[in-house]
């Protein structure tokens, strides 16, 4: 018994040696596309925020806007392989058949949305209208939401409780 235990042990602690690297690699990637969601989530909150109110730093809306674009940039158009696996792994009477085309046409409509926000931020600098910054940025986490809920597990929560 104490050898069977002993060989258990060794076999247990080779495949934790043999498999670190490669949960340490998933590891640092989930927290890397963490972080940058949290980067995206704080630009469109602060632009909702400064969009809500007329105080000094309501002028940095159009930054914001800017800076929500770059940092979608950094993980998209997303992984389509984590889009598509997840579309096969789908059961039941809402089996979703995404393609590639596909995948890529709700990136780019999040994209043309992202770019009509900033467009829409910088011409409140000159309006002052708060209204349609607020509206653009619905149209925006709608977008992303559209393609995250088909997604389920597989793609982040991007707004969380900010939204």
């Amino acid at each position: 018994m104490k050898k069977t235990a002993c060989y258990t042990l060794l076999l247990l602690l080779v495949t934790l040696f043999i498999t670190e690297p490669v949960l340490a690699k998933d590891t640092i990637k989930e927290r890397y596309v963490a972080g940058v969601v949290k980067i995206i989530r704080h630009h469109a909150a602060s632009i909702r925020l400064l969009a809500k109110s007329n105080i000094k730093y309501s002028n940095n809306i159009p930054r914001h806007a800017a800076e929500l674009k770059h940092s979608f940039g950094l993980l998209g158009p997303m992984d389509w392989h984590a889009a598509k696996a997840a579309s096969m792994q789908k059961e039941g009477p809402h089996i979703m058949a995404l393609n590639k085309k596909d995948f890529e046409d709700l990136a780019n409509g999040c994209v043309k949305k992202i770019k009509k926000l900033h467009k829409v931020a910088v011409a409140q600098m000159e309006t002052g209208e708060q209204q349609p910054v607020i509206q653009a940025l619905d149209m925006v986490q709608e977008s992303c939401d559209g393609c995250h809920t088909l997604l389920d597990d597989v793609a982040p929560d991007v707004w969380g409780a900010a939204n």
